[in-house]
């Protein structure tokens, strides 16, 4: 995860994600602008001029990416 005043960038391990259609309607709930990039990064524009507002934005993106990685638990 790279994280400047003007969004993020996250990058995922050996360019796969969990549940790539989760991922899909994912980056559909972000900011206008929010792609996939050619080398299979995830750009995510943000306004975050203060180091909180990049902390706080940061987590909230890690937080849905989690939600929709982690895989269906049977019901008991």
């Amino acid at each position: 995860v790279e994280a400047g005043e003007r969004g993020a960038v996250l990058s995922f391990h050996e360019d796969r994600f969990a549940n790539p259609a989760g991922l899909v309607a994912f980056i559909g709930r972000q900011p206008l602008g929010t792609k996939l990039r050619a080398d299979h990064s995830l750009l995510i524009p943000g306004d975050w001029g203060a180091a909180e507002a990049r902390l706080k934005g940061v987590r909230g993106i890690l937080a849905g990416l989690a939600e929709i990685a982690k895989p269906d638990l049977p019901a008991s």
